[in-house]
């Protein structure tokens, strides 16, 4: 991340997102574990971890990151026009809906 411009970044209990934006391109970037899907990273279980910084292909899609948070095991992401998408646990209604467990990515 030397060269990279941080905007954001957060850590959960065993996960970190960063947030960059270099030349008019806004990156969203996961490592640690993705257990239950807190990195929106498709891989997801027991064993699933990031080893090294990768970019969330789930998250650059265009929609421009602008902010990240992380719970223990879950993350939010705002979009830079204020749309929030939220992955990971949601056992106790962390996320804000009422599907309880895993959730890989959903928008709000």
């Amino acid at each position: 991340f030397r060269e990279l411009n941080i905007i954001s970044a957060a850590c959960g209990a065993a996960h970190t997102l960063v947030c960059t934006y270099d030349d008019g391109v806004s990156n969203t970037w996961g490592f640690g574990s993705n257990s239950v899907g807190q990195i929106a990273m498709e891989q997801s279980g027991p064993k699933a971890r990031i080893a090294r910084p990768a970019i969330i292909p789930s998250l650059n899609l265009g929609v421009g990151i602008q902010e990240v948070a992380c719970g223990a095991m879950h993350s939010l992401a705002r979009s830079e026009v204020g749309d929030v998408f939220a992955s990971g646990c949601n056992s106790h209604g962390q996320l804000g809906i009422d599907t309880k467990g895993r959730l890989f990515l959903k928008r709000f």
